[in-house]
């Protein structure tokens, strides 16, 4: 079983356990091995660094845990990170769980056991928004409220617009974006707006406007989340 990641990669399949009271370990890997586990022991700690400009930290596993008084560390207040980091969990219902002692703890899963995860990425403006106008079906583009900053390339969640009373299928029309571009505007009642042009035609209508029905008004508004962590 490897011990620590250090300066050796471990090897597709491995359980990698940090253990020891005040051991710290960095993982600066781009492209590690698929793990079954990380488990940070009692007193240690992973940390996670920043890639440079135009790398992205991938981690790849079954099962992160972080366990009593361990922590995994992404950044911090005043030492964000600036660059791309993904944590992909692979498995589903039917990966075994992997501590014994917490069973509950899922088959594929992040799991913190009264330890310490700290995640702290670039300042945004925005993390999420609401659009200020319908987006049909075969639109490139979205209207979305405020200034955002969000920048060329980044991806984005459209969630779904529809409620279907019969096996609620139409929720299932969340869909993820690519930004091509996006550009600040004022709107006809002077409020800021963010006109996001999208790297390819959305797949779905989402509605954004106001609904009018016996003589009220309410409205019905899709929210649109920026695809990077935030803390």
């Amino acid at each position: 079983m490897v011990r620590s990641i250090g300066n050796t990669i471990p090897k597709g399949g491995n359980d990698v356990v940090i253990t020891g009271m005040g051991s710290k370990v960095t993982l600066d890997v781009l492209n590690p091995p698929l793990l079954n586990s990380i488990t940070v022991n009692m007193g240690a700690t992973l940390e996670e660094s920043d890639p440079l400009p135009g790398n992205e930290m991938i981690l790849e596993l079954y099962h992160l845990h972080v366990l009593h008084h361990a922590s995994f560390i992404l950044g911090t207040p005043n030492n964000r990170i600036e660059g791309n980091v993904l944590i992909r969990l692979h498995g589903d219902a039917t990966t075994p769980v992997l501590n014994a002692d917490h069973p509950s703890s899922g088959s594929k899963v992040l799991f913190n056991h009264n330890g310490n995860v700290d995640m702290h990425g670039a300042k945004r403006s925005h993390t999420w928004t609401r659009l200020a106008a319908t987006a049909y079906e075969g639109d490139a583009l979205l209207r979305v409220r405020g200034w955002v900053d969000w920048k060329s390339g980044e991806k984005i969640a459209i969630t779904s617009a529809d409620f279907g009373v019969e096996g609620f299928n139409e929720q299932m029309e969340a869909q993820e974006v690519m930004i091509m571009q996006a550009i600040h505007e004022t709107s006809a009642f002077d409020e800021p707006e963010t006109v996001i042009i999208l790297s390819e035609p959305m797949a779905y209508t989402h509605f954004g406007d106001i609904q009018c029905w016996n003589d009220n008004s309410g409205e019905s508004s899709v929210s649109i989340l920026l695809q990077r962590w935030h803390c």
